[in-house]
């Protein structure tokens, strides 16, 4: 018995979307940055007990997937950030020239 054309294509069009959300799951997985450091840490591990890395390279990698995760979250921000620091700086330096300014006044008063 042969099922209706219309249920064969509702039933693939579910198929195509389910595989669809699954897909979309596997990206967001493969984004997220806690499993860009775990799996970089599994890698390095079965690499050291393998005894195809030795144990300083595994540290060094490890450290260098620490490095690389985290500058990739801090890229959207990091122009902010450093406009923020300047500016930050800026107003530190022009606070010492006050300060500067105001200790040769304090001086003549209090002497």
């Amino acid at each position: 018995m042969s099922l209706p054309t219309d249920y064969r294509i509702a039933r693939e069009a579910r198929k195509i979307q389910q595989l669809q959300s699954e897909k979309e799951i596997i990206l967001a997985l493969l984004k997220n940055p806690v499993f860009e450091i775990v799996a970089g840490y599994v890698l390095i591990e079965t690499l050291q007990k393998a005894e195809l890395m030795p144990s300083l390279a595994g540290t060094i990698a490890e450290g260098g997937i620490l490095t690389a995760v985290a500058f990739q979250q801090l890229a959207p921000i990091l122009p902010d950030l450093l406009k923020a620091t300047t500016e930050g700086i800026g107003m530190v330096t022009e606070g010492i020239g006050m300060v500067a300014k105001a200790i040769p006044m304090l001086a003549r008063a209090g002497g």
